[in-house]
């Protein structure tokens, strides 16, 4: 028989049925190894409209976090 908690969006771990509160988001951007062929600066634009869409989306208990990983 499969969990009913599948079908209703709770989670089952460690064995409760619960939903948890608010909405949390972590946007990472992360470079790729140094390379002299490389342009020095890459733009990261699109985390950045990411994280502004989000912000302007006025997601209620929104949590969101943005990490520039340079």
């Amino acid at each position: 028989m499969p969990d009913a908690s599948s079908s209703t969006g709770t989670s089952s771990r460690r064995g409760h049925n619960s939903k948890r509160p608010g909405r949390r988001v972590a946007l990472i951007a992360m470079y790729p190894i140094p390379d002299p062929a490389m342009p020095e600066l890459i733009s990261n634009h699109g985390l950045r409209m990411i994280e502004a869409t989000l912000r302007a989306a006025s997601i209620e208990g929104l949590d969101l976090h943005v990490y520039d990983l340079h």
